[in-house]
């Protein structure tokens, strides 16, 4: 009778530490880390998981010597000079001409 007690104390505490282990992960199983570079965190065809407010969009042209490092940088030192409080900026569109800017709650 003890043995089965136990057994089943083990097994209670089991399933709990499993189901606390699940609902501590990220909040979905495909999110990422950003890197932040150029003190800002860009964001392509995804949007952050933290809450954030939307300080703006802002359109570009789409002119570069084919290193995407060149037209990320000038996206971002433009949403940095217009939005100084900027934290990132998020691309939503292959075209590249047009991103938001926001700031992390």
């Amino acid at each position: 009778m003890k043995t089965k007690i136990l057994t089943l104390t083990f097994t209670v505490i089991a399933m709990i530490a499993f189901t606390i282990s699940f609902t501590h992960s990220n909040p979905t199983e495909r999110t990422g880390r950003m890197r932040q570079t150029d003190g800002m965190y860009m964001f392509y065809q995804c949007d952050p998981v933290d809450d954030y407010t939307y300080l703006g969009t802002l359109k570009t042209t789409v002119s570069w010597s084919g290193k995407p490092e060149e037209l990320f940088g000038d996206m971002k030192k433009k949403a940095k000079k217009k939005y100084p409080t900027a934290d990132a900026i998020i691309i939503k569109t292959d075209a590249l001409d047009e991103y938001d800017v926001v700031q992390f709650k």
